[in-house]
């Protein structure tokens, strides 16, 4: 009886023991995984640590760029900028026509680093800031880059990569250094090392934010990668008629391509020469300037008078449309000014002297005397006359006509001075030249066909963006400035 109650005993004792046994390489095993698991996590862990604190040493300086760099944009989180942009809707009206904008870009920096850009690659491999500057012809980035970029860096230099005297290296037709933490970037040796020489480019406005920044030597400007892409920024010009009011652009077709209004017409010159600071010495413009200089030498236009400007009050100035029904392409503007004075407006036009070689003929339009002196037939004919208080100036009769209909709005804005873009009118036009370019064999290896279908896109893309609008007041010596860069223009809106 003990010997059959004790068995059953033994034989779960022996059971539970062989049980135990046998669990415990496994316990082992399965310990020794989670704690190689955890220790992956913990270096991971340190590395990301290390990786996130190289990328923020510094953090106050945007960068480093050439001193005198002609234009410089800078981002403390460029990858968050870019994320933000391409969730806009304007950035969904724009890859409507061109999914790929820069698919180009896109190519040369992956046969270049092997590395499709995104913002998320972007993050990983150079870190949030961004400074891209364009000097003496060239143009070059700057990055503070986190451990990735430095152990590439690192592995270049086991395998023989060494640095020039000035301490910048060469790789795959690019050349760059570090300074500092940062990494400079350029296909130009001069730019490298003119940045290495350059001061710092400046202090980060605001830690950790998104938007852009644009600044030259004549302003700067920030984007905000939301809707409507609002921007605000300065000009470092003293208007002369600070607290003029301007009358909206209303006075204009809806449908013109560019308005600009100013308190005085120096005072739109000086708007004018600020904002084309940064491309003014770039090829494009350059060429555009020469051939305009050398049509005013032919057509042998006369000079204002001296104290022409001195009787003019608010200066708004139009470019409304090009007009490419022949070979070469005529741009059709026109200048609308408010009279200093009821004296000054009893006088002649101030611009009458200009046209006085081309011996203009008396002209009325809908009543009002005026002036027209021909240059290119009607397509290009100085058109004189006044309407109330302003005197007008345009380059077709056709626009004269337009504008004398217009019943513009008594009202006046408190803004000092008004840009507005019509992107739509741009990217017409825009289609419209490339398609008579590749027409005239001015593209190479493209006929009409070929330059609709590879760089028309663009232009049609521009065009869904809608309108630029921005409003500018005086600030003692600069001029502030507030607006949107593609606003979609509603149904019904005639304003531009």
């Amino acid at each position: 009886m003990d010997k059959l109650s004790g068995g059953p005993v033994v034989k779960r004792a022996d059971h539970v023991t062989m049980s135990a046994g046998r669990e415990t390489p496994q316990v082992r095993r399965s310990a020794r995984s989670w704690g190689a698991l955890l220790a992956v996590c913990l270096l991971l862990a340190l590395l990301a640590a290390v990786d996130c604190r190289l990328k923020h040493t510094n953090a106050s300086i945007a960068g480093f760029h050439p001193a005198g760099a002609s234009c410089v944009l800078f981002s403390s989180d460029f990858p968050s900028f870019c994320a933000k942009l391409a969730g806009t809707d304007a950035a969904t009206r724009f890859l409507s026509e061109t999914p790929r904008p820069f698919e180009a870009f896109e190519l040369a920096v992956r046969k270049t680093t092997g590395v499709r850009p995104t913002p998320l690659r972007w993050a990983a491999w150079l870190g949030p800031r961004f400074v891209w500057a364009r000097w003496g012809g060239t143009h070059g980035l700057c990055a503070h880059p986190g451990l990735l970029l430095r152990v590439v860096h690192f592995c270049r230099t086991l395998w023989g990569a060494r640095p020039d005297k000035a301490g910048v290296y060469a790789c795959a037709g690019h050349f760059y250094a570090w300074r500092d933490g940062f990494l400079i970037l350029s296909s130009s040796p001069q730019y490298v090392q003119a940045a290495l020489d350059a001061p710092p480019a400046g202090h980060v406005p605001i830690a950790n934010d998104s938007s852009l920044w644009l600044v030259w030597e004549g302003g700067g400007l920030r984007i905000h990668p939301e809707a409507d892409l609002p921007v605000e920024g300065s000009l470092n010009i003293a208007f002369q008629a600070a607290d003029a009011p301007t009358q909206p652009a209303a006075s204009w077709p809806s449908s013109a391509l560019l308005t600009m209004s100013a308190p005085t017409p120096g005072d739109a010159l000086k708007v004018w020469n600020a904002a084309i600071r940064p491309v003014k010495t770039s090829p494009v413009y350059t060429r555009i300037a020469s051939l305009a200089d050398s049509l005013w030498m032919q057509w042998s236009l006369g000079e204002l008078a001296a104290d022409w400007a001195g009787e003019v009050g608010e200066f708004s100035v139009a470019l409304t449309d090009v007009d490419t029904t022949e070979t070469i392409p005529v741009p059709v503007c026109g200048v609308r000014m408010r009279a200093g004075s009821q004296e000054a407006l009893q006088s002649e036009h101030p611009w009458l002297p200009v046209v006085a070689p081309l011996a203009p003929i008396e002209y009325a339009w809908a009543g009002r005397q005026g002036h027209i002196a021909t240059v290119l037939g009607e397509r290009a004919a100085v058109c004189l006359a006044s309407d109330g208080p302003f005197w007008l100036a345009t380059s077709q009769p056709a626009l004269m006509n337009e504008l004398l209909a217009i019943d513009s709005p008594g009202s006046q804005t408190a803004a000092s001075a008004m840009l507005t873009i019509n992107w739509k009118t741009a990217g017409k036009i825009a289609e419209t030249l490339l398609r008579k370019a590749g027409e005239l064999e001015l593209i190479p290896e493209m006929n009409d066909q070929e330059a609709n279908a590879y760089l028309g896109k663009y232009a049609r893309s521009f065009g869904c963006l809608g309108r630029l609008r921005l409003e500018g007041s005086a600030r003692g010596e600069s001029v502030a400035f507030k607006g949107t860069l593609v606003s979609p223009e509603e149904e019904g809106n005639s304003m531009p």
